[in-house]
């Protein structure tokens, strides 16, 4: 963890003005890591990909394609075939302002 790099989160931290809970870590990598939340407004669970900081490197969270290709496919019957995140958020940590992107839970794989 360091500065442009992943965010420091930990089980039960909050996000997005409290509405999503942090439950477990599903998996991580280089570039994100995801968690598995509790959707607080929907009561339902789902996963959360936490970006590192520098990805946003002076754009806005709508400028990244993991956001602005879903949002032009939406309008299209494509759409329905593919994994689209259901909303975006950053959040500011002491490494920088994050990107996570908010995706339905499928549960475990088979």
């Amino acid at each position: 963890y360091h500065p442009g790099g992943l965010p420091p989160l930990s089980i039960h931290d909050k996000l997005h003005n409290g509405c999503y809970k942090l439950l477990h870590k599903v998996g991580f990598g280089g570039s994100s890591t995801v968690w598995l939340a509790r959707d607080s407004e929907g009561g339902g669970l789902v996963t959360i990909k936490a970006m590192r900081a520098d990805v946003l490197a002076g754009k806005t969270i709508d400028d990244l394609p993991d956001v602005r290709i879903p949002n032009l496919l939406h309008a299209t019957s494509v759409s329905k075939h593919l994994l689209t995140p259901l909303s975006a958020f950053t959040h500011l940590t002491p490494n920088g302002l994050h990107p996570f992107l908010v995706f339905p839970f499928f549960g475990p794989s088979v």
